[in-house]
Formats: structure tokens, C-alpha cells, sequence
């Protein structure tokens, strides 16, 4: 399960800023109910306030379309590397019925 604070890190890295320089460029909070109307939020997780420089603060569609487009290029990769296994399998036996000693 994500947090806010990993669709805020996706985001800021889409956006090409370094997470860590700034972690305290925004605020999260959280006050065990629901969010105010209107932030952009996660469960009871929402954005106070941003201030990173050169980079607006990610709407709620922003953050839910970043984590979308991440989650189908994990599963294509998903498939890629399955069908490299498969790739591999097939040369290794391949490899297996070639008898060097005739």
C-alpha cells in the first residue's frame, strides 16, 4: 500500500527534483479524520503546504495519475522480465542438448 509521501517523492523525482533536497520544502499532515476539501490527500494523509522551488504543488489528479502510470510501467516491466526468463530458459536448453564430445 503507498503512502502520500511516496506519490509526493514519485512526483517530485517525475519533475526532476531530488527528493531529499526537499523534504522540508512541504509539510504532510495528518488529524485522524477526514481531509479538508480540496488538498491533496490519502487516507487521512494530506499536503499543508508547498514550497519547492520551480515546481507547482501536484493536484490531487496529478498525484493519482503519477501512481496509475507508475504501477503500469511496473506490471510492463513485469512482463518484459518474465519474458526474458523465458528467453533465457530456452537458449539454456537449447544449450543443454548440444553434446560437445561428438
Amino acid at each position: 500500500m503507498s503512502t502520500l509521501n511516496q506519490k509526493i517523492k514519485l512526483y517530485l523525482e517525475n519533475n526532476s527534483k531530488n527528493y531529499y533536497d526537499e523534504l522540508e520544502n512541504y509539510v504532510l499532515q495528518n488529524d485522524l479524520k477526514t481531509p479538508p476539501t480540496g488538498k491533496v490527500k490519502l487516507n487521512n494523509d494530506y499536503l499543508v503546504s508547498w514550497n519547492v522551488d520551480g515546481l507547482k504543488a501536484p493536484t490531487q489528479s496529478d498525484i493519482d495519475a503519477l501512481w496509475w502510470n507508475l504501477a503500469i510501467v511496473i506490471l510492463k516491466n513485469k512482463s518484459v522480465i518474465v519474458e526474458n526468463d523465458k528467453a533465457i530458459f530456452y537458449w539454456s536448453r537449447s544449450c543443454n542438448n548440444i553434446n560437445i564430445f561428438s
